[in-house]
């Protein structure tokens, strides 16, 4: 709705009032809030993605470090036995 008043009340040749001043920066700081939200998630997206990677790689590595210390257990109740 603002982008149609927007379009519809400034023109360049014409000398612009207070409240097509006010609209064109009601306008202008609607679009950076937007922009500025857009921006905000893609980030969280983007933390949320690179930290649930890091905790499967971590997870990952201590699977692989506990599985190897049960052989090594194995290996030793088997050598006493």
């Amino acid at each position: 709705m603002i982008g149609q008043i927007y379009s519809r009340t400034f023109h360049p040749r014409t000398k612009k009032t207070s409240t097509q001043k006010y609209l064109e920066l009601e306008y202008q700081y609607i679009e950076q809030k937007n922009d500025n939200e857009y921006y905000i998630e893609h980030f969280d997206k983007m933390v949320s993605k690179a930290a649930n990677n890091k905790i499967m790689k971590m997870t990952s590595e201590k699977n692989q470090v506990i599985q190897r210390l049960q052989e090594q257990i194995n290996q030793s109740l088997s050598q006493q036995s």
